[in-house]
């Protein structure tokens, strides 16, 4: 039986650019089923983390990778945003399988890397909950990003997350994939 792999990237503040990405990473190596990848150093490692979301005869296994608080701090992100590495065993894999209530798939090609790619969004209490998966084969990788809801602060109390920056982390840990 093959296993399916997964890498799920929740929410966290970003670098800014992948120069900052390359000099402040870490190496991981995971040995079944065999992978690794770069992340930012102040990352925190969980190599017990556990998907549920699909209940409990359906549990995803996995590699999470918290974000620092410190990209956090004084904004309106969460700190328990994440980048995650999950599989399971099978021989074939659907954007369904991972992620629910998500938006069609489309194809899309990154550096000649092709993936199908889907959405999802929810809220409640003021918070904000996105993620975005992409599919090549069993390999998913997720972006999970939790947010408060900015207007819900004095004005100068937090500053707004950069998104554009938190997606450039996102996609350099992705593109670090092997």
């Amino acid at each position: 039986m093959v296993g399916r792999l997964f890498i799920v990237l929740l929410s966290s503040t970003a670098f800014g650019c992948a120069a900052a990405h390359a000099q402040s990473s870490k190496h991981y190596t995971h040995a079944s089923p065999a992978f690794s990848l770069d992340y930012p150093a102040g990352y925190t490692l969980n190599e017990t983390y556990t998907d549920y979301r699909f209940g409990p005869a359906n549990r995803i296994h996995g590699v999470a990778l918290t974000v620092p608080v410190s990209l956090a701090t004084n904004s309106n992100l969460s700190v328990n945003s994440y980048v995650s590495v999950e599989w399971l065993d099978g021989t074939a894999c659907t954007i369904d399988q991972f992620l629910q209530n998500a938006s069609p798939p489309t194809k899309v090609s990154d550096r000649g890397v092709e993936y199908q790619k889907a959405t999802s969004s929810s809220a409640g209490a003021g918070n904000f909950y996105d993620e975005t998966v992409f599919l090549k084969g069993c390999l998913v990788v997720r972006y999970f990003v939790h947010t408060l809801n900015f207007s819900g602060f004095p004005p100068g109390v937090v500053k707004e997350f950069d998104r554009a920056a938190l997606m450039a982390s996102f996609d350099a840990i992705r593109r670090s994939l092997k």
